[in-house]
């Protein structure tokens, strides 16, 4: 393993926290801004499906899903797959990173991390195996983007995996990419964390960097983006809102505890679990925690699904949460075997997440209750990326698998 080594790369700790001015939210200029990104009934190009990251998709599912297609990778999958094209497409801890045909389970193409360039301090040979894939991508017009291990962020041809650019950073990449358009409209800009503890903003066409932004510790969570600012949770116990127009300060949060999570971003507030036992809900403009949720001291890992009046969320309490969107108040939980890692999306009336138990759970929105489940075996710590009728999801035993309808 080549990485050089960082103090950013030793998990979040509570140490880091420094006293922090009080949270000042700025109103970002006036910009131009591109419509957000949305799923449609055929394409799940983030990794939340959307730029905001409400986990919400445009399809729905059956209530009984059946097996379509297994895929096998090399080692166990911990992120989520986007599904572009015809193709899902998802990275594995062995080290590559693969493309496979939606309707037949086939591989169309995989790149592996070993084909990535070396870094500028490393001898010619320190490379000697290919480093894990476990961040998500994302899709944007025929491209796919995607951060490892090696701390390179990749841009790849979708249709045939070839390395168009990369990009390096300092430390390893676990995060999700999102993306937008510059303020004039004109370029493309993707964003992405790392744990050398920086957000950066590339230009999607040639991996140029437009900013980068600089917190106290490690980016493991997916910026959401709306409304002219990019917000995501860092290690360094703060909720970060950063202009997309030129990579400034817009505005944080202190919480106190590291965050872990992706967020979700609508109507000026920000959903988002850490590592301090709480899920928690924060008001922009009040420039304050507006709720907070946590009935048990267990931390919250995934990242939440939105809907116009609830939040749903895994805990590693083992249950499923749905509170209200308004003030975090109860609406039901599920409870099941395992550790809630996985993130869950929302399909229509239903729910669908993995667990450590090794099942994938199919739930009632309404109520919690559940509709089905698919034993794995291995805990589902990734999350599902749902189109219409198919939903695709990876596991820690090296397997995608796709679920639809059964054929009549």
């Amino acid at each position: 393993m080549y990485r050089r080594s960082s103090t950013t790369s030793v998990l979040c700790l509570a140490a880091l926290f420094a006293a922090c001015a009080s949270a000042n939210i700025a109103a970002p200029a006036a910009e131009k801004n591109a419509p957000p990104v949305k799923p449609d009934a055929t394409a799940w190009t983030l990794s939340r499906g959307d730029s905001a990251q409400t986990g919400i998709a445009a399809g729905k599912l059956p209530d009984k899903l059946v097996l379509k297609w297994k895929f096998k990778t090399e080692a166990g999958i911990k992120s989520a797959p986007i599904i572009a094209d015809g193709k899902a497409f998802i990275g594995s801890t062995d080290g590559s990173f693969y493309a496979i045909d939606l309707k037949t389970g086939a591989k169309a193409w995989a790149f592996s991390t070993l084909s990535g360039p070396l870094p500028k301090d490393a001898g010619p040979n320190e490379k000697k195996f290919a480093d894990p894939i476990e961040a998500s991508a994302c899709y944007i017009d025929s491209r796919v983007f995607v951060g490892g291990h090696d701390g390179n962020f990749y841009c790849l041809d979708a249709k045939t995996g070839k390395m168009l650019w990369h990009f390096e950073t300092g430390d390893k990449i676990t995060a999700a990419a999102n993306w937008t358009k510059s303020p004039d409209g004109k370029d493309t800009w993707v964003l992405v964390g790392s744990n050398d503890s920086r957000m950066y903003c590339l230009d999607a066409a040639t991996g140029k960097k437009v900013w980068e932004y600089e917190t106290g510790n490690i980016i493991n969570g997916a910026p959401a983006i709306g409304n002219g600012v990019t917000v995501f949770g860092g290690c360094d116990g703060l909720v970060h809102v950063v202009s997309i127009a030129d990579g400034k300060k817009a505005g944080e949060v202190e919480i106190q505890d590291y965050i872990a999570a992706s967020a979700a971003l609508g109507d000026d507030r920000v959903f988002v679990g850490h590592h301090g036992n709480k899920f928690i809900c924060v008001d922009l403009k009040a420039r304050k925690i507006a709720w907070q949720y946590g009935q048990r001291d267990f931390p919250f890992m995934g990242a939440p699904a939105l809907t116009k009046d609830a939040v749903i969320f895994g805990g590693h309490d083992r249950r499923v949460h749905c509170v209200s969107r308004e003030k975090g108040e109860k609406i039901w939980d599920f409870r099941a075997k395992g550790q809630f890692n996985s993130s869950p999306v929302v399909t229509g009336e239903r729910v669908v997440i993995g667990c450590d138990d090794g099942r994938v759970y199919l739930l009632n929105l309404a109520d919690g209750t559940e509709v089905w489940n698919y034993e794995i075996g291995q805990p589902v710590t990734g999350s599902p990326a749902v189109v219409d009728g198919t939903m695709v999801i990876g596991a820690e035993d090296g397997l995608v698998y796709a679920f639809g309808a059964e054929e009549k």
